[in-house]
């Protein structure tokens, strides 16, 4: 359908309103004002209120969105954050605060993401990295595995690295 054929319902809708309206309009001002008004001017003084209105609304902006609210990752309930999100904050200010320091990199970051791991191979396919190597490297892939089991000290990855990284931990 085109567009004006879309708009015909609309139209004949918003001019049935108009009629009624201003046959009501009519009837007040003839029965109850004794005012001689011509009908055709009803009609009209109808239509621009009616079209005034369509007009307002399709031009009003949308009501502005609520702010998205950080919620407090502080409080909480039998010693787990209250709040759905916690976790992932927590991750996205570990992330922050990493930018290339090596130390905080292997003392927090490199563990969070083993942890992960550990608990996708242990839940999702019932194998541990230290039981079974082999499979879990299989299953891992070789960057996140050199990743996970490399010793020696390393830079940190980049954003893009450690995005690439993340994706593959999600695949699991």
């Amino acid at each position: 359908m085109n567009g004006w054929a879309r708009r015909v319902p609309g139209v004949l809708r918003g001019l049935a309103v108009t009629a009624v309206a201003a046959g009501v309009a009519y009837a007040l001002l003839v029965l109850v004002f004794h005012a001689r008004v011509p009908y055709p001017l009803c009609f009209a003084v109808v239509l621009v209120v009616v079209l005034g209105r369509q007009f307002t609304r399709a031009f009003t902006p949308p009501p502005a969105g609520r702010a998205l609210v950080r919620e407090d990752t502080s409080a909480t309930v039998y010693g787990v954050p209250d709040r759905p999100f916690a976790d992932v904050r927590r991750w996205e200010e570990r992330l922050d605060l990493m930018r290339g320091d090596r130390d905080y990199y292997e003392r927090v970051v490199r563990p969070a993401i083993a942890a992960v791991v550990d608990e996708r191979l242990r839940v999702g396919h019932g194998v541990t990295r230290d039981e079974q190597p082999e499979r879990s490297r299989e299953l891992v892939g070789a960057r996140v595995w050199d990743l996970l089991t490399t010793t020696q000290p390393r830079r940190p990855p980049s954003p893009g690295e450690l995005a690439d990284v993340i994706a593959e931990v999600e695949d699991l």
